[in-house]
């Protein structure tokens, strides 16, 4: 597995725990009733819950930018 690869990999993880965070926050706070539903936080929620599905989808901007200036290795030469 190549290094790019693996740091994807990494993203959605951490893609995937985020998401299950943040609905686990969002599904507390309304059995609860802990948090006041305001815009503030609608929004904070929704940008979360939208950079975690980013993260999942495999952030192909992150990656990119990771890795754009590396050089090929020999070993990753091998792998395309």
């Amino acid at each position: 597995m190549k290094t790019k690869e693996m740091f994807a990999l990494i993203i959605r993880i951490i893609g995937v725990l985020g998401l299950v965070n943040i609905i686990n926050h969002i599904g507390n706070d309304a059995i609860s009733g802990g948090q006041q539903f305001s815009v503030l936080y609608f929004v904070k929620k929704t940008a979360f819950l939208l950079v975690g599905f980013y993260f999942v989808w495999g952030a192909p901007l992150l990656v990119e930018l990771a890795y754009s200036g590396e050089s090929k290795t020999p070993a990753d030469k091998q792998g395309q």
